[in-house]
């Protein structure tokens, strides 16, 4: 196994040691999405497999890493694009509160069965919120504001719209899915306001 590899898989079982290690361990990351084409598919899968578990330990990983860092101002000043998600596990943190949050439109995510809403759960489930919260990130840099709530629902929605729908239920879901992504996109540009 790449060593390099093998460093991140053994920290990412550790969220309570220090968070100079877990720089370390944000900095082996980056090093790895440059080799990562060349790793052998047994090594992708438990790269994404460490991935997983870093977003699973979010919280845990930024707690202690905050104390020796402030990751909005680390990305701010080496531009640290949100494809780099390793480096927004504080922003993910959010994201993920916000979701398991009793806001209507994330209980609708969670729990309806309408095709839209299910859709959505796809799209949570097999992009992950690292590329979910990415793609958002990307989003909030697009300066007109109809075309960025257009295009993160689209994302959201994995390219389903439902405007030409004349069905009651469809247009409720229709607002649920406005309500969720403006409500995305104001919780994370309140985070970013509320941490430089």
């Amino acid at each position: 196994m790449n060593s390099l590899l093998k460093s991140y898989c053994v920290s990412v079982e550790f969220p309570d040691v220090s968070g100079a290690e877990h720089l370390e361990m944000l900095e082996i990351r980056d090093r790895l999405t440059e080799i990562e084409s060349r790793l052998s598919d047994e090594e992708k899968t438990l790269l994404a497999k460490a991935d997983s578990q870093l977003v699973e330990k979010a919280y845990d990983f930024y707690q202690e890493l905050s104390r020796f860092v402030n990751l909005t101002e680390k990305r701010k000043a080496q531009l640290i694009s949100p494809q780099r998600w390793w480096w927004y596990l504080d922003v993910i943190q959010a994201v993920k509160r916000f979701l398991a949050s009793d806001y209507p439109a994330a209980v609708w995510v969670r729990e309806s069965h309408s095709p839209l809403a299910v859709k959505v759960q796809q799209r949570l489930e097999t992009e992950g919120l690292p590329q979910i919260v990415a793609h958002l990130e990307q989003c909030l840099s697009i300066t007109d504001g109809d075309v960025r709530i257009g295009t993160a629902r689209n994302f959201l929605a994995g390219g389903v719209t439902t405007a030409n729908n004349r069905d009651l239920s469809d247009n409720n879901d229709a607002i649920e899915l406005l309500d969720l992504t403006e409500s995305l996109l104001e919780k994370l540009e309140e985070f970013h306001q509320s941490n430089f």
